[in-house]
């Protein structure tokens, strides 16, 4: 069997898959100390692991949003996706355009703009991602619990979730609202298009989505 960089990359994830799975939980290790420098050296060379601190490393943010969507499909490790850092980025990207414009740097704003399109494709994601877990609190926990106190806990535990996604998609809006106006008064009409179909497009249908849930979860709460 013929090696390839793909083939490479996932040997060493799985050599070292413990260490991987440490660093998941843990958020950062540090060699010899939490881990054989041997296994960090390899995850390293294979760019899954970036320094955090002066000795620390942490998993490659796509890998960890890989393995977190992965962990997602078993109930004990279902959390929201975290959506706010990825709006504070896209809106500090955006900020940086006007300096950018006003230093000719073009090329810069290209790859600006190209990483505000991922980033609005991972924040799609992460909403209907957030979404469906909530989904699954109401169709599964609920039904679970025994207790009028359990049940209680439960409804305070849904009700503090949903606020954090409702808030987070209020003030996604606000931002990129601003983002697809100003591209537009700048000229850059494939981002504004960019940003309408593929989050503004989707926000009414996400808002009803929750003002269902929350419907549900008041009538399966009395």
């Amino acid at each position: 069997m013929t090696s390839s960089p793909i083939k490479d990359v996932l040997k060493t994830l799985y050599q070292h898959a413990d260490v991987v799975e440490q660093t998941r939980r843990d958020g950062i290790i540090v060699p010899a100390q939490d881990a054989p420098q041997a296994s960090v050296g390899a995850l390293r060379q294979a760019n899954a692991l970036r320094p955090a601190g002066e000795d620390g490393y942490r998993l490659h943010p796509k890998l960890r949003d890989f393995l977190n969507d992965h962990l997602q499909l078993f109930p004990a490790y279902q959390t929201l996706a975290e959506i706010g850092s990825r709006i504070s980025q896209a809106h500090q990207l955006w900020n940086d355009v006007d300096d950018l414009y006003r230093a000719k740097d073009y090329s810069a704003v290209e790859n600006i703009v190209e990483t505000i399109e991922s980033t609005v494709f991972d924040i799609g994601d992460s909403v209907d991602r957030n979404l469906l877990y909530l989904h699954t609190l109401l169709s599964t926990r609920y039904g679970n619990v025994r207790t009028l106190e359990a049940k209680k806990s439960q409804n305070r535990f849904y009700q503090r979730e949903a606020n954090i996604l409702a808030q987070d998609m209020s003030r996604m809006a606000g931002v990129f609202d601003k983002i697809e106006s100003e591209a537009t008064a700048r000229g850059m009409p494939e981002l504004a298009k960019f940003v309408r179909m593929n989050l503004q497009a989707h926000l009414q249908t996400w808002q009803h989505a929750m003002s269902i849930q929350r419907r549900l979860r008041r009538r399966d709460a009395s």
